[in-house]
């Protein structure tokens, strides 16, 4: 796998996306991470900017930038398979796909599980999967139904994933956390290319 960046103002950009289930982390994981609030997209092709929302920027040296995106909700399966498709979008390196260890109405694993296999159908890149561990039920949890919290090995026991692939537990709203997440990202990417 080759390295193509995005010349944008000088700037060599590559990509991640970062998926997952309805309120399990995502924007909390990105905006623990990133350097910026928002960036100017008038740069970018204008069809980039109703498939994505660009929330998170890491510097890793004057001249090279991560950019860590996620598909707005509604079109999160769409979005996908337009990434995959447009001629504009050369240097995804990598998805982190999100899950969460609590399980309510709104979420559920086989979800995780179909959304993980949903993109690799059509996103073949280096991708692992994250657990966001909350300690308490998330705020924007549904009031009714079955709910609980699952440790992290009982989730992993639930994921449907090859057994190569890296499942961490994380805490999105921990920067620390979350960066040992990139850069076991980055590792895969890395062995991708060799």
């Amino acid at each position: 796998m080759s390295l193509s960046p995005i010349y944008s103002n000088q700037i060599n950009e590559y990509w991640i996306l970062v998926t997952g289930g309805f309120s399990v982390g995502k924007t909390e994981f990105i905006r623990s991470i990133s350097e910026y609030d928002e960036w100017d997209m008038s740069d970018y092709p204008k069809e980039l900017g109703k498939w994505l929302s660009p929330h998170g920027r890491i510097d890793l040296d004057d001249h090279t930038t991560l950019c860590l995106y996620q598909p707005p909700p509604s079109l999160r399966f769409s979005t996908i398979f337009d990434i995959s498709t447009n001629q504009h979008i050369t240097n995804w390196i990598g998805t982190i796909f999100i899950t969460s260890n609590y399980i309510d109405a709104e979420f559920s694993l086989p979800e995780a599980n179909n959304i993980i296999q949903s993109t690799l159908m059509v996103l073949n890149i280096p991708y692992l999967v994250a657990v966001n561990l909350w300690d308490t039920a998330p705020s924007i949890s549904s009031a009714g139904g079955r709910n609980s919290l699952l440790t992290f090995e009982q989730v992993v026991e639930q994921l449907e994933v090859e057994t190569n692939i890296p499942i961490l537990p994380c805490v999105a709203k921990d920067k620390a956390s979350v960066q040992q997440v990139v850069l076991a990202l980055m590792d895969e990417i890395i062995k991708s290319a060799l």
